[in-house]
């Protein structure tokens, strides 16, 4: 995607009719800083990957966050 401006262009444009529609966006498979940046540019709301986090088992992440209802 970093370097096709037609995967460019669709990551846009969905992201432009999900605001439209009150929705949010989020990109898979996010593998470095470079694709954080880009997706940024183009106006995606939320990423998950190695790019942003290693997996962490759930239960060791429960450990350090608080859940309220």
């Amino acid at each position: 995607m970093l370097n096709n401006p037609a995967d460019q262009a669709m990551v846009r444009a969905v992201t432009t009719v999900a605001r439209q529609m009150g929705l949010h966006t989020v990109a898979e498979f996010v593998e470095d800083d470079a694709m954080v940046e880009k997706l940024v540019d183009l106006g995606v709301d939320y990423s998950q990957g190695f790019g942003v986090g290693r997996p962490v088992l759930l239960q060791k992440l429960m450990q350090h966050t608080t859940v309220t209802n």
